[in-house]
């Protein structure tokens, strides 16, 4: 009997290390689960932000060319180093900026 009870112990530790091996696999499956959603949020947000940037940009475009009218160069110079400046501003707060992106918290509307 002593063999047989190894035997069946055995089996039972061999069963033991298998559903464990079916947990890590199943906590590394949730983990990649989990990083593949995030990565598809972030797509998503950027295609949502590439969208509404091109509109923004013609736009911008739109309202130069009627500036054009009633204002000289100068104040059109005037407003692109506006813009510039505020767009380096942007860039030296990125990090600040990064954490609190609208299009990665589901807001895709302006607020503004």
């Amino acid at each position: 009997m002593t063999s047989l009870q190894q035997f069946i112990n055995n089996k039972a530790q061999d069963i033991q290390e298998a559903k464990n091996q079916i947990s890590e696999l199943q906590q590394q499956l949730n983990d990649l689960t989990q990083k593949l959603r995030g990565q598809e949020q972030l797509h998503q947000a950027q295609k949502s932000a590439e969208t509404e940037v091109a509109k923004e940009l013609n736009q911008l475009k739109k309202l130069f060319k009627d500036l054009c009218g009633i204002y000289p160069v100068e104040a059109i110079d005037n407003l692109v180093e506006d813009i510039q400046q505020m767009a380096e501003e942007v860039k030296v707060d990125y990090d600040q900026y990064a954490e609190s992106g609208r299009f990665l918290n589901g807001n895709d509307s302006l607020s503004s």
